[in-house]
């Protein structure tokens, strides 16, 4: 059997897709910005043209060069606190990528439902500001197909979210699940099942074909004004050619993880620096205070406090405010009783002041993930040429979704396969881990139209989320 590796590149906005309000409003005043993994691919092949399209026409063909080896790629970051192994394959041949598009969709569906979100316990949830780091995914895919593909172009997917499995979750400590809402469909102003129209060609001799996003609801939407006093609203920016790959004879990998430590260091104790922290592409929780002059970065509450000798006079300490992010919302503040309002309690910022966050860490399964796999994840990279789902997120307080003007624009990915997420020193508790997973389902390309298979997952960490803290946002759209 011939072995043949594909690279998928995965740019998630991960911390963006919380239970809380998205946005750097709260961490603006941060002394130093957080940094971005990139990968660092080598230029081992021609560039892979891919065509657009137009929001108000489907194109009758998608052109994908023939010959174009995917070549093998491995994730860098200069983050030091959690390495990523990336596995090699054993040999790198050329591949053969044809994919050839139809524009007369042939396929409805059937919702039905088979199961409904439980949680044992309801907390009520406040939105809170929280940074939106962009993170870097770089699996490097190794495919042994087990035979040689007989399929046609296989067409357009009108792939219909079922009402009651495709889920908005969040999970805490513990593992428990809780259900923050199902997704429903918005378009033209109008409720109505939410839908992804997924076009893919014809799989090469191992089974792979690139697919189209041709076609969605205006907007996937979850009513969390009960739970959470919001409506989590989702806009696919469709259409978007070459959204990711879809493997029809298995043997690849498309499962990964997204890593997070709560707790790198904290400004002003033991000597650790902001400049230590934006080294390591960490962010840092504000408001705190730290020394500007004299006994530069230790932690402070006046100016004397960073005097180099007592009396000498020579210290500056300098706040880094916040906005409450309970009671004022949106306030300036440096501390929480800043922030009360009545008999509500104040939150000013986050609630480790000084802490230093660490940057969203991918890692990449070794699995074979099986035949039917899709991995809808961008990838700027000419050689391999996907662009993921891009998305505008909002959270708004009534519906029509989108009447509250655009929200913030995101990448986005999902997979087939098994998402996971992982929290080191969780909570802020030294040595404490909280892991969480999802797992999605693969389709089927023997029977590509019907919607009976198929489910794509995301799983992503969330800190300091109020009031239950360090969680996982759990993203599933199933379509039975």
């Amino acid at each position: 059997m011939n072995r043949t590796t594909i690279l998928a590149v995965s740019a998630i906005a991960a911390a963006c897709l919380v239970i809380a309000g998205c946005g750097d409003d709260d961490n603006s005043p941060a002394p130093l910005p957080t940094a971005t993994s990139v990968p660092t691919l080598p230029p081992t092949a021609t560039p892979t043209t891919v065509p657009t399209a137009s929001a108000t026409q489907v194109p009758t063909a998608t052109s994908v060069p023939s010959n174009t080896p995917l070549p093998t790629s491995s994730f860098t970051s200069t983050a030091t606190h959690t390495p990523v192994n990336t596995p090699s394959p054993s040999s790198t041949p050329t591949r053969t990528f044809t994919a050839t598009t139809t524009d007369t969709p042939t396929a409805s569906a059937t919702s039905t439902e088979t199961q409904t979100s439980t949680s044992t316990q309801t907390p009520t949830l406040t939105p809170t500001t929280t940074l939106t780091p962009t993170i870097t995914v770089t699996p490097t895919i190794t495919a042994t197909p087990t035979a040689t593909n007989t399929l046609g172009p296989l067409g357009i997917r009108h792939f219909v979210l079922d009402s009651t499995t495709s889920t908005f979750q969040v999970k805490i400590s513990g593992g428990l699940t809780i259900p923050i809402g199902t997704f429903r469909g918005q378009t033209n102003g109008q409720d109505a099942p939410a839908f992804l129209d997924i076009e893919a060609g014809q799989p090469d001799e191992n089974g792979f074909t690139r697919v189209n996003i041709i076609a969605a609801s205006d907007y996937f939407y979850v009513d969390a004004k009960s739970l959470a006093g919001f409506y989590f609203c989702l806009k696919p920016m469709v259409p978007v050619m070459s959204a990711g790959i879809l493997g029809c004879n298995g043997g690849a990998n498309v499962s990964f993880s997204l890593n997070e430590d709560h707790h790198l260091g904290q400004v002003g104790v033991n000597g650790f620096t902001a400049a230590q922290c934006a080294a390591m592409q960490g962010h840092v929780e504000v408001p705190y205070s730290a020394c500007s002059a004299g006994i530069i970065d230790q932690a402070c509450s006046m100016d004397s406090d960073c005097d180099t000798a007592p009396g000498a006079g020579d210290g500056a300490c300098e706040n880094f405010p916040s906005v409450c992010t309970a009671g004022k919302v949106g306030t300036p503040c440096q501390k929480n009783a800043e922030c009360k309002m009545g008999s509500t309690a104040g939150q000013c910022g986050m609630p480790h002041g000084g802490v230093c966050n660490g940057p969203l860490v991918p890692e990449v399964g070794t699995e074979d993930s099986g035949a039917g796999e899709l991995l809808i994840a961008p990838n700027p990279d000419p050689r391999v040429g996907t662009n993921g789902m891009p998305i505008e997120i909002g959270f708004e307080t009534a519906l029509p979704c989108g009447d509250e003007g655009p929200g913030m624009a995101s990448p986005f990915a999902l997979t087939t396969g098994h998402s996971s997420s992982l929290v080191s020193n969780a909570n802020n508790m030294l040595g404490h881990t909280l892991p969480f997973d999802t797992q999605g389902e693969n389709f089927d390309c023997y029977d590509w139209q019907s919607n009976n298979k198929g489910g794509l997952v995301i799983s992503a960490p969330a800190l300091d989320q109020r009031p239950i803290g360090d969680v996982a946002t759990i993203f599933n759209f199933f379509s039975h």
